[in-house]
């Protein structure tokens, strides 16, 4: 997971920066996945991928002083924030733990349940990961976790691309698989990583979520996707220039506008994946 690892701490500050934004704009989505696990006073729970500590904060509430919840993610920056959250809310039966999910040293049977807000797309070693997870779960134990659907499925994706395509080069697309955003997009590839892992009862729900990027104002929206994102990414990979950085925020400030909605809130679209399972 070295290339992971390395661009999420050299990346993982900005996301800091825009966490609050961040977190409202998928939080519907994590609560597809918070409702699905059905969290109980006293159970011990994984977060996997926590980053910035929301969904480390949701978890410890339900599971109540009794129980336990451990934040993994590969990332210093948001993992400094979210014990920066974990401190000031009190919350000490939360533990963080940095480090790659298919190496973590994880006990076995440790866990009565595992939980992911769109932190799980990201592994070199995805049966590997996910093997690590499955012996850390206790018999009967449960997995749930959202991801990303297709791009065809997305337009809060591929609008703003579409808008600056004409504008600029976006890197060539990684090799099927390959860790990122979309990587378990495909419900085939996913069900089969999560088999070979161990897990059964095996569940795949499409959900379709509205969604307010940046915060859902025109402006904040704008400013997010030219910093995080398939647009900033482009931006950094061509080392745009100041007249092309303009041009591509006026091109991504259309394409946003037109899909405002009541009182200028710009909503877009979303659709993930809501995933169940559990070790017998």
């Amino acid at each position: 997971m070295t290339d992971q690892a390395e661009f999420w701490n050299e990346h993982g500050s900005t996301w800091v920066v825009w966490q609050e934004r961040l977190d409202r704009q998928i939080a519907p989505h994590g609560q597809l996945a918070l409702d699905a696990l059905d969290a109980k006073p006293g159970e011990a729970i994984l977060d996997i991928g926590c980053g910035c500590g929301d969904t480390l904060l949701e978890l410890a509430e339900r599971v109540g002083p009794s129980g336990r919840v451990v934040g993994l993610d590969v990332s210093a920056p948001m993992l400094a924030r979210a014990r920066e959250r974990v401190a000031k809310a009190g919350a000490n039966q939360v533990t963080i733990q940095e480090g790659d999910a298919a190496e973590a040293s994880l006990a076995p049977e440790s866990f009565d349940a595992l939980f992911s807000r769109f932190g799980v797309m990201f592994f070199d070693e995805p049966v590997k990961a996910f093997s690590n997870f499955h012996q850390a779960l206790r018999p009967g134990g449960r997995l749930a976790f959202v991801c990303w659907r297709g791009p065809q499925d997305n337009p809060w994706i591929t609008v703003p691309m579409a808008a600056v395509a004409p504008l600029i080069e976006f890197p060539p697309p990684p090799p099927p698989g390959s860790p990122g955003m979309l990587s378990l997009a495909d419900e085939d590839r996913l069900r089969g990583i999560l088999g070979d892992a161990g897990f059964t009862e095996i569940m795949l729900e499409p959900a379709d979520v509205v969604m307010a990027p940046g915060g859902g104002t025109l402006d904040g929206a704008v400013e997010m996707f030219l910093e995080i994102g398939p647009v900033a990414s482009a931006l950094r990979a061509a080392e745009a220039d100041d007249a092309t950085r303009q041009r591509v925020e006026d091109a991504v400030r259309e394409a946003f506008a037109a899909q405002a909605g009541d009182g200028d809130q710009i909503q877009l679209s979303s659709g993930c994946w809501r995933v169940t399972a559990q070790r017998d």
